[in-house]
């Protein structure tokens, strides 16, 4: 299955990912919100989302 939410930009410092990461999570009980690593080794990270299984929903920053 492909990711439902896909965004291009965005890409944020650790300590901001990780911010906006746990703003997201309070106020969502069905997906789980969490900093990752940037595609491309770039030293900057994303939001990565996923399912209560799991499942990728997709990511923010990618």
């Amino acid at each position: 299955m492909s990711a439902l939410i896909s965004t291009q930009g965005g890409r944020y410092l650790k300590a901001e990912a990780e911010r906006m990461a746990g703003e997201l999570q309070m106020g969502d009980s069905d997906w789980t919100y969490s900093a990752v690593p940037a595609p491309g080794n770039c030293g900057l990270f994303c939001i990565e989302v996923r399912e209560r299984d799991g499942a990728l929903v997709g990511r923010f920053g990618q």
